[in-house]
C-alpha cells in the first residue's frame, strides 16, 4: 500500500491551486512514505488537494460531451437544456465518470484508513473532522455516479484489486443510502468553517439535501425499471416509490439545517424598487464570492487555473480571441422571465419598439443580470445584436409577421425587403433617410453563421467577468470563480422537498406555506412579480422558479433527468427547435420589431431518448468484470 501512496503523491503539488485562492505555504511533495504525510498537517493538506482537485464540479471547465477540465468549453451543457442554442450540441450524454469515481474512492478509502494508523499525531478533534470532509468527498463521488449510471457497486473499504474483486452492482436505492449515511456522517462530525476552498459542516448538508432530493425525485417519478437477477434481486435502475417520502424528508432538513450556518440569500447591493440596483444585486452575487450566499466555490486564478468563458460566450464585439457566442440564450428561456411578450399584438402585426431594449423595460431584474439583452450596455459598450434591416415599406394597418416560426431560416436572405449580413466579416449598409449608413447587422450578430456572434438575438450576461478589459479577453485567461453551490439553491430545494412532502400527503407542518414563502422570498430579491395567493403555488411554478434562478450554473440538465421531464420537451415534434427573437430596424419609422423564430441548427440530433436518463455503464467495465449488468436501451 505503500507503494501505492508514493506513486499517488508524487503528483500532489501540482494540485494546491485547484483547493483555493488561499497560500497553503506547503513544502512541495516528492516520493514520500505514509508517515510522512500523515504524520503532519502539511501532509494532510497535501493529501485533501488531490482529492479536490479531482472533485467533479460540473463548473466553466465542463462539457456534457467530452467531460472535465476543458479550458475551451464550446458543448456547454446549457444547449441540451434548452436554455440555449449551443455551438455543435449533441444531446446524447457521453460524460462518463466510473473509472474516475472509483479513482476517488480509492484515494478516499486508503486516506481514511491510513489516517487512523496516525490519528495519535493529530488533535482528536481535528481526526474527526478530516473523517467526516473524507466521506463527504466519498459521498460527492457516489452522487456524481448515481446520477449516471443508477445503482453500482458500493465500494467503502480499500480493495488491492478492484477488477479481481469483480463487485456486483448494489441497487440504486442501497447507493442513495449510502450516500446519505456518508453526508450525515460529515455533518455530524466536521467543523462548522473552513477555509476558502473546502467543504464544512453546511456545505455537507447542502450537497445532502441536493442529492437526496434527487434520490426522492426518481422514486417519485421514474418508471424505468433494470433488476439484476443474476445477483439476488437488486433493482439497479429505479427506487420503490414508497421511498419517495423519507428521500424528501431527508433533503428538506438537511437544507433547513443550512440556516444554521449563517448563510442567507445576498441582498448587500439590492433596493426596493429600484430595478438598477436589483440587477446589479444579482450579478454580484456572482462577482463578489464569497458572500453570504456562496456555500461551495472552486476558485480560479490566473496564470495557475483558468477558463475560457469569457471568450468562448462573450460578445463579439468586445472579444479579443476565442469564439464567442459559442452559447447564445434562447427565447424559450427569456420568456419564462415576468414581463416578456410575444413581440406582436392580437391581429399578428408586429408591436414596434423605439430601441431594442424596448421589450424588455418591464421584466424582472434577474433577467437583464442573466442574459446579455440587445442595446444593453457592457463594459461601458452598448451591444450591438439585431438581425437586419426591413427596407419596404410600413403598411398603414402594421406589418405582419413576416413568417411561421418553422419556416427555413434562409428565408431572411432571399426577401427583398430585408437587408441582412451573413458574418462580421460580410457585413452590408444600408443608407438611412437622414443621409447616414447602417451595419445590416449589429457589431455582435446576430447572424445565420454559427461560429460568430448570436444566432437568437441573445447573449450570455450570467457569470461573465466585465472587469477584464477587452484587449484581454482571449481563450485561457478568465479567473471568475465558479459557485457551485449557493444558498438559494438550498431555498428552491427546500421549497421542492416541502411542496412534494405536502403532496404525498406527509404535512407534519405547515409545508405548503413554507414552500410558498420561499418562493416568494427568491422572486422578492429577483425583482419579479410576487404571488397574490398560496394558491398560485404548484408543482410548475416552483420548478420554473429553480429554471430560473439557477440557469447556466448547471443545474438544469440534472434537474430534467430527475424530473423525467426531458422527453417530453418534443411533444408535438420529435426533434427540438429552440427559438430565437430577432431584432430589425425599420427605417421609415425609426422603430424596431422583433421576430420570433426557430433557430437551431439542423445538422445535429435534438431529441431525447429515455434511455438516455441513464448513461451506458462504460463497455470497458463491463467487458472487466461480468457481474456488471448494463443499463437498458443499451
Amino acid at each position: 500500500m505503500r507503494n501505492y501512496h508514493r506513486k499517488l503523491l508524487i503528483f500532489l503539488s501540482a494540485s494546491f491551486f485547484l483547493v483555493s485562492c488561499t497560500n497553503l505555504d506547503i513544502p512541495p511533495v516528492n516520493l514520500l512514505r505514509d508517515e510522512d504525510v500523515f504524520t503532519t498537517r502539511n501532509g494532510i493538506t497535501a493529501y485533501f488537494a488531490r482529492m479536490y482537485a479531482a472533485l467533479p464540479l460540473e463548473d466553466f471547465r465542463y462539457s456534457h460531451n467530452r467531460a472535465w477540465n476543458n479550458e475551451r468549453v464550446t458543448h456547454n451543457v446549457a444547449g441540451i437544456t434548452g436554455e440555449a442554442v449551443g455551438r455543435d450540441t449533441q444531446m446524447r450524454p457521453a460524460a462518463h465518470w466510473f473509472q474516475e469515481g472509483y479513482a476517488l474512492l480509492r484515494d478516499v478509502n486508503v486516506f481514511i484508513r491510513t489516517l487512523m494508523e496516525y490519528a495519535d499525531h493529530h488533535d482528536e478533534r481535528d481526526v474527526q473532522h478530516w473523517l467526516g470532509e473524507a466521506r463527504m468527498i466519498r459521498a460527492f463521488a457516489y452522487a456524481t455516479m448515481a446520477k449516471r449510471y443508477g445503482g453500482i457497486p458500493i465500494v467503502n473499504e480499500v480493495i488491492d484489486d478492484f477488477e479481481l474483486a469483480a463487485l456486483p452492482r448494489n441497487s440504486e436505492e442501497e447507493v442513495w443510502d449510502a450516500i446519505e449515511a456518508d453526508f450525515q456522517y460529515a455533518i455530524d462530525n466536521m467543523y462548522e468553517t473552513s477555509v476558502d476552498g473546502r467543504f464544512n459542516k453546511y456545505a455537507a448538508a447542502a450537497y445532502k439535501a441536493q442529492a437526496m432530493l434527487y434520490a426522492a425525485s426518481i422514486a417519485n417519478f421514474s418508471t424505468i425499471r433494470l433488476e439484476d437477477t443474476r445477483n439476488g434481486s437488486a433493482l439497479v435502475c429505479g427506487i420503490p416509490k414508497a421511498r419517495a417520502a423519507s428521500y424528501y424528508q431527508w433533503a428538506y432538513e438537511a437544507a433547513k439545517m443550512v440556516d444554521e450556518g449563517g448563510y442567507r440569500l445576498y441582498f448587500d447591493d439590492w433596493q426596493e424598487g429600484n430595478a438598477e440596483a436589483q440587477y446589479q444585486n444579482f450579478l454580484n452575487i456572482h462577482h463578489k464570492v464569497p458572500n453570504s450566499e456562496s456555500i461551495y466555490v472552486r476558485y480560479f486564478r490566473y496564470p495557475e487555473l483558468t477558463h475560457s468563458w469569457d471568450a468562448i460566450y462573450g460578445p463579439l464585439q468586445l472579444t479579443n480571441g476565442g469564439l464567442s457566442g459559442g452559447l447564445t440564450p434562447s427565447y424559450d428561456l427569456v420568456r419564462e422571465f415576468d414581463g416578456i411578450g410575444d413581440f406582436v399584438d392580437q391581429n399578428n402585426k408586429y408591436i414596434l419598439y423605439d430601441n431594442t431594449m424596448g421589450p424588455f423595460q418591464h421584466a424582472e431584474p434577474r433577467l437583464r443580470a442573466t442574459v446579455l439583452l440587445p442595446g444593453d450596455v457592457y463594459k461601458g459598450s452598448v451591444i450591438e445584436i439585431y438581425r437586419g434591416i426591413y427596407t419596404g415599406s410600413y403598411p398603414a394597418d402594421g406589418l405582419t409577421k413576416l413568417y411561421d416560426i418553422n419556416d427555413n431560416f434562409s428565408l431572411y436572405q432571399s426577401n427583398s425587403h430585408l437587408l441582412t449580413s451573413i458574418s462580421d466579416i460580410e457585413q452590408r449598409y444600408y443608407t438611412l433617410p437622414n443621409g447616414q449608413t447602417m451595419r445590416a447587422a449589429g457589431l455582435s450578430g446576430a447572424f445565420s453563421s454559427e461560429n460568430r456572434g448570436s444566432r437568437t438575438g441573445f447573449l450570455l450576461r450570467k457569470l461573465m467577468d466585465p472587469t477584464i478589459p477587452a484587449a484581454e479577453v482571449d481563450n485561457f485567461r478568465s479567473e471568475s470563480d465558479w459557485v457551485d453551490m449557493r444558498y438559494a439553491e438550498v431555498l428552491l430545494t427546500r421549497a421542492e422537498a416541502a411542496y412534494e412532502l405536502h403532496e404525498l400527503g406527509h404535512d407534519g407542518g405547515n409545508y405548503l406555506g413554507e414552500a410558498y414563502d420561499i418562493i416568494q422570498q427568491i422572486r422578492r430579491r429577483a425583482g419579479a412579480d410576487l404571488m397574490t395567493t398560496q394558491a398560485a403555488l404548484n408543482r410548475e411554478t416552483i420548478r420554473r422558479e429553480r429554471k430560473k434562478e439557477l440557469a447556466f450554473e448547471s443545474k438544469a440538465y440534472w434537474d430534467q433527468v430527475r424530473w423525467r421531464v426531458f422527453t417530453d420537451l418534443f411533444p408535438d415534434n420529435p426533434v427540438r427547435k429552440l427559438k430565437g427573437a430577432l431584432a430589425f430596424y425599420l427605417p421609415t419609422e425609426d422603430k424596431w420589431f422583433f421576430d420570433v423564430k426557430g433557430v437551431e441548427l439542423g445538422n445535429a440530433e435534438r431529441v431525447f431518448l429515455e434511455t438516455w436518463y441513464y448513461l451506458q455503464i462504460p463497455v470497458d467495465q463491463i467487458s472487466r468484470n461480468p457481474n456488471l449488468i448494463q443499463n437498458p436501451g443499451y
